[in-house]
């Protein structure tokens, strides 16, 4: 068993559709000591792993959202003329994800910095999506009566086991009530689906 190997299934509502993805989104609320929106601050994130960043600049209200996130753990950093470079590290981003890192910054030189560690346990009030991540410490530590990792998914909210089919890599099942060939496959971020059983939504 791989073990960097880690299933990442989107169940989507009955009011919520799109497409599956094996990547997160970044979103949050950039503001001063005052609660004041800060227009036009950039936000960048960085990957801890590879070290590639990204950035983008908050709207009128002050938001920001930073989309197709690859799974893994970031910095994020806030930063506007006059006010100090905020940085929250460690935020830790699944597959399906929508994590939340809002700013205060301080007022200040861009050169000064203020770090904080980010809240990696936050509710996700984006969108009515619910989904669920089964990480590498649990592949490692519990058990697989048939051997497939896959069984794991079934310890997931939403997923049921089914009789229905057979193209589910070896173990049936449905996420919210779907047919067992809308299942989404991946291995370390990669396409693990049977090409035998037609296209696929893009991942």
């Amino acid at each position: 068993m791989h073990s960097f190997f880690a299933i990442f299934l989107l169940f989507l509502g009955i009011a919520v559709a799109g497409a599956q993805t094996s990547n997160g989104t970044v979103t949050g609320v950039v503001t001063d000591g005052a609660g004041r929106a800060v227009v036009g601050a950039t936000v960048t994130l960085t990957s801890v792993d590879t070290g590639g960043a990204r950035s983008t600049t908050t709207n009128s209200e002050g938001a920001y959202r930073i989309e197709a996130v690859a799974p893994g753990t970031y910095n994020v950093s806030g930063s506007a003329a006059g006010f100090q470079t905020t940085v929250n590290k460690g935020l830790v981003v699944f597959g399906t994800d929508t994590k939340t890192s809002d700013f205060e910054l301080k007022v200040g030189q861009a050169s000064e910095q203020v770090e904080v560690t980010a809240d990696n346990v936050s509710l996700n009030t984006d969108n009515a999506q619910i989904d669920g991540t089964i990480t590498e410490k649990e592949i490692n530590s519990l058990p697989i009566g048939s051997l497939s990792p896959y069984e794991l998914a079934l310890t997931l909210p939403g997923i049921t086991s089914t009789t229905q089919g057979g193209f589910s890599n070896g173990v049936n099942f449905n996420v919210g009530g779907g047919r067992p060939r809308a299942n989404n496959f991946l291995l370390e971020g990669q396409d693990n689906n049977d090409a035998g059983i037609g296209p696929r939504l893009p991942a």
